[in-house]
């Protein structure tokens, strides 16, 4: 229940904000529904992806709604199951990406928020950045349980705000103590 009132308090924040991304998640999925979509890839979801799938499955996005009105955290939305799916079975072919890993989060240009299902961080599997392109990919949070509580507190101590011109924006410097503290074995923050 913890993520999703940090969820929902994410979404308030943004719609305070004039972002209206209320209006745009999907409904949420039941846990029968979820499983059914996981087994058509032989993935058998976390319950941490579970739980997130049954707060909402992602938002309505596509070509015509831009990234600013959907984005959850600064630069990427939340994939609706369906979409994740159809983007894991289009990357999984590609040289840069591991049989294990689903998305979650997208930012429409090729980069993810993915889980990666092949390693586990007590208990919990690790968030890796994936960035198209790029030869190696780092994980960034020990688990989405982290991930979420990272931007959360980004959200509630104003490190993530409306800039004047209308953007969502983070301020790196600052994130990057809160991602420390969240995600203390985790290499990619203290580089």
């Amino acid at each position: 229940m913890r993520m999703y009132n940090q969820l929902n308090s994410i979404v308030n924040y943004l719609d305070e904000w004039g972002f209206k991304l209320k209006d745009k998640l999907c409904n949420p999925l039941s846990k029968d529904e979820i499983f059914l979509f996981f087994s058509k890839i032989g993935f058998e979801p976390s319950t941490e992806l579970v739980s997130l799938y049954q707060w909402h499955d992602g938002v309505i996005a596509d070509s015509s709604v831009p990234l600013c009105e959907i984005q959850l955290f600064p630069g990427f939305y939340f994939l609706n199951l369906e979409d994740a799916i159809e983007k894991y079975l289009l990357f999984q072919n590609s040289p840069s990406w591991r049989e294990s890993w689903f998305p979650v989060f997208a930012n429409g240009g090729g980069d993810f928020y993915v889980i990666d299902f092949e390693v586990k961080i007590n208990k919990s599997y690790p968030i890796i950045g994936f960035v198209l392109g790029e030869e190696s990919q780092d994980i960034e949070f020990s688990s989405l349980e982290n991930m979420i509580n990272t931007y959360y507190e980004g959200y509630i101590s104003n490190i993530i705000f409306k800039t004047s011109d209308g953007y969502l924006e983070q301020d790196d410097e600052r994130f990057i103590e809160i991602a420390k503290k969240y995600n203390p074995d985790i290499s990619f923050w203290c580089d």
